[in-house]
């Protein structure tokens, strides 16, 4: 029975991604290697001999770029906006210093010009331009020096990504929560505050007449008219002495001072009859929909005081739409509750169930646009192949939000699942393939070979740190999300990511990998045709 479970095709997979992890356990110096290790697990049983099964490499890398674009897509615009100029302004010396690098090796060793264009590719390990350089040599060597630097290329850039931070002594926190307070920049920080009615021109006058919210930008929560507390509708009509809630921003809230009158500290506290609490958008038929399409408005006494989505309040209009995970705060009668708890679905449970039909339509979508030949003048045409396909097509999902019943958004224990496991499955198979070349390519080459790949790898990450750091003071994890794209590098996604929470690896990773491709392939070509 034992020789048959060693036999097993699952069984070199298994066997690895397990001593993967707990290698990724092991600290050195407060530095551990996480999901990384799986590499260096799968590297010595790839040069001991131990199989995987190839499937699942390009299994692994689909199910974990298509979590990539799903999490990053919705910040991705955005991202852009801010940061898109310095992101290609560093990729673009990542790309060069590597090419010129490689030239500068290439000559003064005297290596073969096909062998040269394999390392680059390797090092910057990108498999289309491995394709553009055998296209563009007709040699196996292309094929042996991408052998050679690949593993070496995975591995730079997955201790640069780990260990560079502490040698800086760059705080990660603290650059997680700059990130959120910098996608946050949009909406400001909602606070709330009670008001008394002095204006005189507010006597005798309703909400809709008033128009509040257009005239302060704030939206009145509560409405206190002697001693009772209700929730605010267009016809609520004010008198002197009444008391408001109001919610916004700070700027909006000293406007509401200056039109209503003074601030107070006096509480207005429903009694049974109305409640304000928060709620979950769990069900998946209301996606995408809006809070007037739901009729979650003040005519039908509901006030939406405020949505939290991604860890960042804003203040709601009727024509906002709602997003898997939302959380809104909401003020209505007691009677209105279930219905409202039944609109949105309230449920967490639900919200951790992972409807798979989004998830293998997109990956399918993914595959088509991956394979579709886009011309490039003087070049041959250019693929963007499984990674660049999928990671565009969870992009584009991401945004889209929602196709009829299809919702496509992953939760974000769904979103971890698909990630995790995608990115074992492919660091597993892709240490066993490079650790059963390693020993034939160090027999052909030598160790030095390894030196020299090293050196393609180290150099550009090392230009594009210095320039995002010191030049553009980029935050951190965003920067390192721009090296990891910048050299085509998922393993390298998956340690950056490893350091943090938050999305900005990659959001940035997606925002620089199609470009950075495109220049990998275009490089690669230029040093072929120089044999």
């Amino acid at each position: 029975m034992f020789e048959m479970i060693l036999n097993h095709p699952l069984f070199g997979l298994i066997f690895v991604i397990a001593i993967g992890f707990l290698i990724g356990r092991i600290k050195l110096g407060g530095v551990s290697l996480d999901s990384a290790g799986i590499l260096f697990a799968g590297l010595a049983a790839g040069y001991s001999g131990l199989k995987t099964p190839d499937v699942f490499l390009l299994w692994g890398q689909a199910l974990f770029i298509f979590a990539i674009g799903m999490q990053s897509g919705p910040g991705l615009v955005a991202a852009f906006r801010q940061y898109g100029r310095k992101m290609l302004i560093i990729t673009l010396p990542v790309l060069l210093s590597g090419v010129g690098v490689t030239w500068l090796i290439a000559h003064f060793a005297e290596l073969d010009w096909s062998l040269a264009a394999g390392l680059f590719t390797g090092a910057l390990t990108s498999t289309p331009g491995l394709a553009a350089a055998i296209e563009a040599t007709g040699s196996p060597l292309a094929s042996i020096g991408y052998g050679a630097a690949y593993p070496v290329g995975v591995l730079m850039v997955i201790l640069f990504v780990r260990l560079v931070p502490k040698f800086l002594k760059l705080d990660l926190n603290k650059a997680a929560i700059a990130f959120k307070n910098e996608s946050s920049e949009h909406y400001p920080a909602l606070d709330h505050r009670n008001f008394i009615v002095q204006n005189p021109a507010w006597v005798g006058r309703s909400l809709t007449e008033i128009n509040f919210t257009e005239m302060t930008g704030a939206t009145i929560s509560r409405v206190r008219k002697d001693e009772k507390s209700i929730a605010p509708a267009p016809n609520t009509v004010f008198e002197l002495g009444d008391l408001i809630k109001a919610v916004g921003s700070t700027e909006a809230l000293d406007k509401v001072r200056l039109l209503v009158g003074p601030e107070t500290n006096r509480k207005i506290t429903f009694s049974h009859s109305y409640c304000a609490k928060w709620i979950l958008v769990s069900n998946r038929k209301n996606v995408n929909r809006s809070l007037a399409e739901l009729d979650l408005l003040p005519e039908n006494r509901i006030t939406v005081t405020r949505i939290r989505r991604s860890g960042v309040d804003f203040q709601p209009g009727p024509a906002d739409r709602l997003r898997l995970g939302d959380r809104l705060r909401i003020v209505c009668h007691t009677d209105q509750f279930d219905w409202i708890v039944k609109t949105l679905g309230n449920a967490l449970n639900q919200l951790g169930e992972t409807d798979l039909l989004p998830v293998f339509l997109g990956l399918g979508l993914g595959l088509v646009l991956g394979n579709v030949s886009i011309p490039i003048p003087g070049l041959p045409s250019f693929r963007f192949g499984l990674t660049g396909g999928i990671l565009i097509s969870a992009v584009l999902l991401s945004r889209l939000v929602r196709t009829g019943p299809v919702v496509w958004s992953l939760s974000p224990q769904a979103s971890q699942i698909l990630r995790d496991l995608g990115l074992a499955c492919f660091l597993a198979v892709v240490g066993t393939q490079a650790g059963s070349d390693l020993g034939d390519v160090l027999t052909v080459h030598g160790i030095s070979i390894l030196g020299l790949a090293a050196i393609i790898t180290l150099i550009p990450m090392v230009t594009g740190m210095l320039i995002g750091r010191f030049i553009f003071k980029m935050n951190p994890l965003t920067l390192l999300g721009v090296l990891t794209g910048a050299m085509t590098s998922t393993p390298g996604l998956g340690a950056a990511q490893g350091l943090t929470k938050c999305s900005a690896p990659s959001v940035a990773y997606a925002t620089v990998y199609p470009v950075a491709m495109v220049g990998v392939i275009i490089l690669a070509r230029l040093i072929g045709g120089l044999m």
